[in-house]
């Protein structure tokens, strides 16, 4: 009876703090990872990990010891390893999921890229 009062009053709260839709970026991203929650949730969760683990992280560390990088770096892409597995094998929503990968992409991008055009 008590768990059925919460979760009324939670998605009362929530109904009453969500915004309209509207036109901007964000707004459309997170109303497109809402969507995918059904039915794509644990494609995005796979794509994610695997895209990290096989591509970028891999990437990114081939880069930090040919260039002979600060291990700074190696600090940066342990944090963004564990910045989408963790919520992947808690299985967090797509809402949650997708914005940290992206994140962790364009950390990732932005050093190997902003390595390259420097020492080549």
């Amino acid at each position: 009876m008590v768990r059925t009062e919460i979760n009324s009053q939670y998605q009362h709260s929530s109904a009453t703090l969500s915004q309209p839709a509207g036109s901007s970026l964000w707004n459309r991203f997170m109303a497109f990872c809402e969507g995918q929650e059904a039915e794509n949730h644990w494609l995005w969760a796979g794509a994610t990990i695997g895209i990290q683990g096989c591509i970028l992280t891999p990437l990114l560390l081939w880069t930090i010891s040919h260039f002979g990088l600060n291990d700074a770096y190696l600090f940066v892409a342990v944090t963004s390893i564990f910045g989408v597995v963790v919520p992947n094998l808690s299985a967090l929503s797509t809402k949650v999921i997708l914005p940290i990968f992206l994140t962790s992409l364009l950390v990732h991008v932005t050093i190997i890229l902003g390595t390259l055009a420097t020492y080549l």
